[in-house]
């Protein structure tokens, strides 16, 4: 799914607004939300790439003509996955884990995480030799977050190198987390890709003798 930002200028006797939309430009329109307060709405259930024809209605003593129509198409939303967890809203929304192709889930105990202001993300994570995440992406630019942190004791800098590709491209060669910060402490890294064939396929793999392992995902759209 994507999302349209809709406004418009409030009538001054309105109590609610009705919100319709269409696939062709003059209707028929079918409501996509009623009782609407404010001049503005968010429409997150509009398809990536598909034009909508909206029209506004204002409700007072009954229910108003319809606006003018306005056009607009999707732009897509960012994804956002809790690897190896379950759907929680912490500073963004982060969806159950998807999308994997193996791996297994861990978890460890809640504790305190450096480096972030949302530690729950870091409490589970996806870990093995070789798995991969396949990404639903419309075609376009986005910008890759990969949230790891360490939390295994026994690990010291040096014992769970990894690789990282993205569709198919070695992005990162040689990944060490705990030479990169402690343990108990978040390492984000960023990077540029683009989707190819409508999606975006990460895939980590073990170089070392300890599993590779990732705790979080994120996808967003350069817009």
């Amino acid at each position: 799914m994507g999302r349209i930002a809709l406004s418009w200028n409030p009538s001054p006797n309105a109590d609610s607004y009705n919100i319709k939309r269409s696939l062709t430009s003059g209707g028929p329109y079918t409501t996509v939300a009623s009782g609407v307060q404010a001049a503005t709405y968010l429409d997150t259930t509009a398809l990536v790439g598909v034009t909508y024809y909206y029209v506004v209605s204002a409700v007072a003593d009954g229910e108003g003509d319809n606006s003018n129509e306005a056009s607009a198409a999707a732009v897509a939303d960012a994804m956002r996955i809790n690897a190896g967890g379950p759907a929680y809203q912490g500073g963004s929304f982060w969806s159950a884990d998807q999308y994997f192709q193996g791996g297994a889930p861990g978890s460890m105990n809640p504790r305190p995480i450096g480096n972030t202001s949302d530690p729950t993300l870091y409490f589970t994570r996806r870990a093995g030799s070789n798995f991969t995440y396949t990404l639903p992406a419309p075609a376009g630019n986005y910008v890759l977050r990969l949230h790891f942190a360490e939390y295994w004791t026994a690990m010291a800098p040096g014992t769970r190198p990894m690789e990282v590709r993205v569709n198919n491209a070695v992005v990162i060669p040689l990944l060490d987390v705990l030479a990169e910060v402690p343990i108990y402490t978040a390492l984000v890294k960023t990077l540029n890709v683009s989707s190819v064939n409508g999606q975006v396929v990460v895939n980590l793999r073990q170089i070392g003798s300890s599993a590779a392992f990732i705790n979080a995902i994120e996808l967003v759209p350069v817009q």
